[in-house]
């Protein structure tokens, strides 16, 4: 989780979900795709998205990095502004699964602390 970042003005910028991952095998990881859910640590409220992963691939014994933070370009996808992500100030815990046909899919989890310049108005 990218988090607490500020530009060169010194002004924050928006906190994304960022994820670096690791093709250990000797194939292009292509049609990768992508689900994650956000749980609000207040609230409980949880929300859950699917992506496909278009245009990202992982080549053999390589890496790349994703970006959930609605920026365009090759490995940044959209996010919904109007759910929790993009509404609330509060702590919230991300859980992601990323798969690629015929491999185990892989987990992880990272908590974004509150507040936040990604929150509309803020």
């Amino acid at each position: 989780l990218v988090e607490n970042n500020v530009d060169a003005t010194g002004k924050p910028v928006n906190d994304h979900l960022e994820l670096t991952l690791q093709n250990l095998t000797g194939q292009t990881l292509s049609n990768l795709e992508a689900y994650y859910t956000i749980v609000d640590a207040a609230n409980g409220k949880k929300e859950g998205y699917f992506k496909q992963l278009t245009g990202f691939s992982l080549p053999p014994h390589g890496s790349g990095t994703i970006h959930f933070d609605g920026k365009s370009g090759t490995g940044h996808y959209g996010v919904n502004t109007h759910g929790i992500y993009g509404t609330t100030l509060d702590q919230l815990k991300f859980d992601v699964e990323v798969s690629a046909p015929g491999y185990a899919p892989i987990y992880a989890s990272a908590t974004k602390a509150p507040g936040g310049a990604e929150v509309v108005g803020q």
